[in-house]
């Protein structure tokens, strides 16, 4: 008789072991599938930065050339009308004013050289700051993404543990 309830209680808690097992089996094929989903998206926004980081890169480029353009144009603009100035000032009377305009453009080229290097340190601040804050939020995004589901895996355990013990 007591053999008989040790044997029962044995069959019990080597059926609970097992079904102990199966569940476990099965929470690492979910473990493995959650795994497998947060490399997938880890991917894609991977892939999202990267074509991000181009989208950048190639504004920047764009930003550039149309300043560099611009500069030109102001600079070829500038050039001739001071040379158009010069030509009409030919009495030597005047040859300090000619000193003089060439000591004012050499200075107006260095401050719109200057103003030009803080208009593209600012794009690229603003470049910059744009693609750090979409950075943090894909990475803000993707962090919420694997919260949620570790806790619906949580859940679904809690929930079949509950079923399971009633």
């Amino acid at each position: 008789m007591q053999r008989e309830q040790y044997e029962g209680a044995i069959q019990r808690h080597l059926a609970f072991i097992d079904q102990l097992i199966d569940d476990k089996r099965a929470l690492n094929q979910k473990c493995e599938a959650v795994v497998s989903e947060l490399k997938l998206v880890d991917q894609k926004y991977t892939k999202k930065i990267a074509q991000m980081q181009e989208q950048h890169e190639l504004e920047i480029k764009k930003l550039k050339q149309l300043m560099t353009a611009t500069e030109k144009i102001r600079r070829e603009k500038w050039i001739d009308e001071k040379t158009k100035k010069i030509k009409e000032i030919t009495v030597k009377g005047l040859e300090p004013e000619i000193q003089k305009l060439i000591a004012k453009h050499k200075l107006e080229i260095k401050k719109l050289k200057s103003l030009h290097e803080v208009e593209l340190l600012q794009s690229d601040e603003r470049a910059a700051q744009r693609y750090i804050r979409q950075t943090e939020e894909l990475r803000e995004m993707l962090e919420h993404e694997k919260e949620e589901q570790g806790q619906r895996e949580r859940e679904l355990a809690r929930q079949r543990y509950e079923g399971r013990n009633m």
